[in-house]
């Protein structure tokens, strides 16, 4: 018998122009992309789809108890949901890690 999880509300979930599977911290920025096998398990972690960690196969229970147990999910009642925040959200644009703005005194007419 499955029991239900949820992801961590520490993450959202994120997908950007060539990189449309993604976990982001909402605090801090860290992104881990995932391929589409990963993909489709954590976004079973919607706290409405049971998840039988037995019946896994063994890449993927692997990949579901590290997570578990470095808190990127956690065990939920039935019915739980994610924040708005946290629900998948694609950017049109290229994933950029970070931006450097220089702002110089010179004034150009």
């Amino acid at each position: 018998m499955g029991k239900y999880y949820l992801l961590n509300p520490h993450y959202t979930l994120r997908g950007w122009k060539l990189l449309p599977y993604a976990v982001q911290q909402s605090t801090g920025g860290a992104t881990e992309f995932m391929d589409k096998r990963r993909w489709d398990l954590i976004t079973k972690c919607d706290g409405k789809t049971e998840i039988d960690i037995d019946a896994l196969d063994g890449k993927d229970r692997e990949i579901f108890t590290m997570w578990l147990s470095g808190s990127l999910i956690f065990e939920c009642q039935q019915g739980s949901e994610l924040w708005p925040y946290q629900r998948y959200v694609y950017y049109p644009t290229r994933f950029k890690e970070s931006v450097h703005w220089s702002i110089t005194g010179k004034f150009l007419p």
